[in-house]
């Protein structure tokens, strides 16, 4: 607050404020700084603060103004509920809500979200559901923040989640039935695809015929039956086997079909 007298020459002029006490304001008379922090249970509504310039000549001449605060209802921040621990196998969808409250009236939109620190493929949706499956490489602990905000303030807490390991056995992939003829070349692959990105699977073969060879490491199968092995009908068992404490396998089998090569 400032004042002025327009006699010349000026004479000096204090200032005072005629209701601070009753408003539980403060102010400063020599630099003229009003200060207010209205009550926590203050209702909402204008209010007056009341000043008077008074000068130093007799008689004494005053001039009073009222100034108008008008006080609102502060905005409150939500409140989000606590979220548990969770644990979840990898490769297997977790989701659960996020629960929170607005104590505002009338009660603001809440929306949700994940902070920066959240797992890769982690989501949640605008109000509050939380979805993600972790992959087979995302084993481990993870601890990430959750906040919902009203638009003006934020509420925010902390999840941890566990993802377990879940061992998986091979795939094996080998060939249809064979048809080859005495005399003649086959040559055939074998696969397996490991799901534990971890491990890889050994190939290996039993119950080859004569004269048969598998390479493990390239999954190759070579044989030139002999005459005297056709015709005949033969079934080689191939297995894969991954390296895990489980020891997890998968077997497959395949028919080759042996004919005697036709007369020219």
């Amino acid at each position: 607050m400032s004042a002025t007298d327009p006699d010349p020459p000026p004479d000096f002029v204090t200032i005072s404020c005629d209701n601070c006490a009753q408003l539980g304001a403060s102010f400063d008379s020599s630099t003229g700084n009003f200060t207010w922090v209205p009550a926590s249970g203050l209702g909402v509504g204008d209010y007056f603060a009341t000043f008077t310039a008074t000068d130093q000549l007799l008689p004494q001449l005053t001039d009073t103004k009222s100034v108008t605060v008008h006080v609102d209802k502060p905005t409150r921040p939500p409140s989000l509920a606590q979220i548990k621990d969770w644990t979840v196998d990898d490769e297997t969808l977790l989701t659960f809500k996020a629960n929170a409250t607005d104590p505002n009236i009338p009660p603001a939109t809440l929306t949700f979200s994940l902070g920066p620190d959240a797992p890769l493929g982690a989501s949640i949706s605008l109000d509050g559901v939380f979805y993600w499956t972790p992959t087979e490489a995302q084993s481990g602990i993870y601890r990430f923040t959750v906040t919902v905000s009203n638009g003006a303030l934020t509420d925010s807490k902390t999840v941890t989640i566990t993802v377990i390991e879940v061992e998986q056995p091979p795939v094996l992939t080998v060939p249809g039935p064979q048809t080859v003829d005495v005399g003649t070349l086959l040559i055939f692959t074998v696969s397996a695809m490991n799901p534990d990105v971890d491990d890889l699977a050994t190939l290996s073969a039993s119950s080859l015929p004569s004269g048969a060879s598998f390479d493990p490491d390239l999954g190759s199968f070579v044989w030139t039956p002999e005459n005297s092995q056709g015709p005949g009908v033969y079934t080689v068992t191939f297995r894969a086997v991954e390296p895990g404490p489980n020891g997890f396998s998968d077997t497959k089998t395949v028919t080759i079909t042996v004919e005697q090569a036709a007369s020219s």
